[in-house]
This record gives structure tokens, C-alpha cells and sequence, in this order.
């Protein structure tokens, strides 16, 4: 999937100069940002021209279309998924590993409601669109961590994006200012934390690991989410996949609690 053709940095950067020449992509303006966009494209595992229509920078974490996570995991042959339902109110994936099935990602309008998403344009309009890019964005960090070469990516809707149908980004969000959070007058998250990267809805859609759902827990008990989480980073013989999972839940927890804080 690679571009091997681009090998060195003045090769990468005089192809993004004449991309950017060429008034095709409207979202990138500069060559430093599209220099950014095929170096981060190649990290994935993708070649300029589809880095530059699917890759994004949202608050510092790549992100992709659902389409292009697709073809990443296909493109492993290690990993692969098949379609179980995708209808108007819920999508379903099977994946699977060396032809084996190791689990399902299934996302529901329910969710999208539960996390607010209901009324956003792209969910009114797109439904089954959007429900299969969670389904396979949850599935990939579950199921194929190493799929975009162990790169923990997202789509644009998930960082708070606004997408069309076909998960082009028409909007960015805007980065909240970085403070310090607090889960209640008594109870203070264990660090200093930046802005959440998470976007809300997404973040309070998150579950545990017995089914309860971030955006229905008080600020109490998310505080011992949190703590609880960067203590299992901390534990010995943890995987790189295994971190990166209790990271995103950790950024989830964190962006439920800045939002409540702000009410």
C-alpha cells in the first residue's frame, strides 16, 4: 500500500508542493501541512495521493475514512472482516485473524443517541454510512491494532468532525484550551491533562468492561476510572496494543469529565 516511489524527505516535499500547486485539494493549503499529511499517510501504511484525500490532522491524531480503514485491514492479510448487518439503525462486523474469528464491533443508532450524535447533519442524512464507520473504527482498535502499522487512528466524526457521506471533512472542530480537570469539589484527577482529544459524543458512548456507559457515571466514580486505568498502564508486561486501548478509554473518561466540569 506504501508509495515506494517517495523515499526521501526533498522527494516528499516536492510532491507535496506540486499537490498543493494543483488546487485539487482545497482542505490543504500549504505544503508543510500536506508534507504532514503524506508523512502520516506513510506511517499508516498509504501512498500520497490517497494520504492527501483521506487523511486528516484532527487536535494532533491522524485520522481516516472508513474506507480507507477498510483497505488497511484487508491489505494485512492477516486480518480481514465481513458485514453481519448494516441497515439504517445498526451495523455489525465480524473480524477476523489468520482466518479465524476473534470478535464483533457492533454500533447502533441507540449509541449514536446515547452519545448525542443523533442530530449531528451526516447522522441524519447518512445513517448507514456513519454506523458502519464506528463499527469498523472500534473493530480495527479492538480486533487489528497493528493493521495501520500500530497507530492508534480514528475517523474525522469521531474527533468531532463534520463529514459528507462519503467521510470528506466539510469542518473541523475547534481545540478547547488545555485545564486542568476536576472530577468534583473533593476529587481531583491524578495528573495534569491537555485538552481532550476525544470528541464528547464519542467519549460518552464509551463503555466498560461490564457495559456501563461513561456519559450515564457521576464524576466520582469516572475519577476512579481514571486512576484505575493509569494503573493498569503502569503494570508490568503490558503490550503496546494493550496500552494504546486503555489510553483511548483514558482520553474518553478525561473528555466526559471536562465537559461535566464546564456545565
Amino acid at each position: 500500500m506504501t508509495d515506494n516511489a517517495i523515499v526521501t524527505y526533498d522527494e516528499t516535499e516536492k510532491v507535496a508542493k506540486a499537490m498543493v500547486a494543483s488546487g485539487f485539494f482545497k482542505d490543504t493549503q500549504q505544503a508543510s501541512q500536506a508534507i504532514v499529511k503524506i508523512l502520516a499517510g506513510r506511517e499508516l501504511g498509504f501512498g500520497a495521493f490517497a494520504s492527501m484525500t483521506g487523511v486528516n490532522i484532527i487536535q494532533g491524531k491522524p485520522t481516516i475514512g472508513a474506507n480507507l480503514m477498510a483497505a488497511a485491514i484487508k491489505a494485512t492479510r492477516k486480518y480481514n472482516y465481513r458485514v453481519l448487518e448494516m441497515t439504517e439503525k445498526a451495523c455489525e462486523i465480524e473480524f477476523y485473524e489468520n482466518g479465524q474469528p476473534v470478535g464483533k464491533s457492533r454500533f447502533t443508532l441507540d449509541d449514536a443517541k446515547a452519545a448525542g450524535l443523533e442530530g449531528k447533519d451526516n447522522w441524519r442524512k447518512y445513517p448507514r454510512n456513519m454506523l458502519f464507520a464506528r463499527a469498523i473504527s472500534n473493530g480495527q482498535r479492538w480486533y487489528c491494532p497493528d493493521a495501520c502499522n500500530g497507530v492508534t487512528v480514528y475517523t474525522p466524526d469521531e474527533m468531532g468532525a463534520v463529514v459528507d457521506e462519503d467521510e470528506r471533512v466539510i469542518d473541523m472542530p475547534q481545540q478547547p484550551p488545555a485545564k486542568r480537570i476536576q472530577a468534583s469539589t473533593e476529587t481531583e484527577l491524578p495528573l495534569d491533562t491537555p485538552a481532550p482529544l476525544v470528541a464528547l459524543e464519542t467519549a460518552r458512548a464509551m463503555t466498560t468492561s461490564k457495559g456501563e456507559v461513561y456519559g450515564e457515571m457521576d464524576n466520582v466514580t469516572l475519577a476512579a476510572i481514571v486512576t484505575s486505568i493509569i494503573k493498569a498502564q503502569k503494570a508490568d508486561g503490558i503490550t503496546p496494543q494493550r496500552y494504546e486501548e486503555l489510553q483511548y478509554k483514558l482520553d474518553c473518561a478525561k473528555t466526559v469529565l471536562e465537559a461535566n466540569n464546564a456545565k
